[in-house]
């Protein structure tokens, strides 16, 4: 059994786990904000919930070096923002 080759990316364009790695810091942004949102009623809860949003801040400074230079390093900087 072969492994599928995976594509030559061009230099310059964002490689598929760039792109993956920046839709997960989104989404988990957007998990964090909802959540705020919707836990604000309950003050055991909310603190937890805000987790979330610290890993996405995480995730998104440790990856900006990986997107310097590409399409995606304006939206590491935005998410860091």
């Amino acid at each position: 059994m072969t492994d599928a080759a995976v594509p030559p990316v061009a230099n310059g364009a964002p490689s598929p786990a760039l792109i993956s790695m920046t839709l997960v810091i989104y989404a988990l942004f957007g998990v964090a904000a909802i959540a705020g949102l919707a836990s604000s009623g309950f003050p055991l809860i909310a603190p937890l919930m805000g987790i979330v949003g610290i890993i996405a801040i995480i995730l998104a400074y440790v990856k900006r070096a990986d997107a310097a230079g590409r399409p995606y390093s304006g939206s590491s900087k935005m998410a860091l923002a």
